[in-house]
C-alpha cells in the first residue's frame, strides 16, 4: 500500500463483502495491519488503479509505467494491465493496473 500511497493514483477498492468504492489512498493512512481506522488489507478483493479520472473540476492523473514496476516487485501480488474501465466518474478510454493477491500467497 505504501506504493501506491506515494503515487497516489486514483483507486477503486472492492472489498470481499462486495462494496466498490474510490479512495486516494496517502501515505498516512497506511497502516502495519489496516489502512486508515476503516477497515483490514483481509477485506481488499481487489484494487484497480487507474491512470486517469476526471473529477469535475479535477482530473486525477498518475503515470501507471513507474508504479507498475514497484508492484511487480512485491511477492504475492498479481498485477495485470487492463483497458477502458467503467466506474463512475472513471470512463473509457483509460488505462489501469489491477492488484490482487496471488493465489498461492493467500
Amino acid at each position: 500500500m505504501k506504493a501506491i500511497a506515494s503515487h497516489k493514483p486514483a483507486a477503486i477498492f472492492e472489498m470481499t463483502n462486495g462494496a466498490r468504492f474510490w479512495w486516494m489512498l496517502d501515505a498516512e493512512q497506511v497502516r502495519i495491519d489496516r489502512m486508515s481506522e476503516s477497515f483490514s488489507y483481509e477485506q481488499i478483493r481487489r484494487v484497480t488503479l487507474l491512470d486517469s479520472v476526471d473529477f469535475g473540476l479535477k482530473e486525477w492523473k498518475c503515470e501507471l509505467g513507474p508504479l507498475a514496476d514497484e508492484l511487480h516487485a512485491i511477492k504475492g501480488l498479481s498485477v495485470r494491465v487492463d483497458r477502458d474501465i467503467s466506474f463512475q466518474p472513471a470512463l473509457p478510454e483509460n488505462r489501469a493496473l489491477v492488484l490482487e493477491l496471488s493465489v498461492e500467497s493467500s
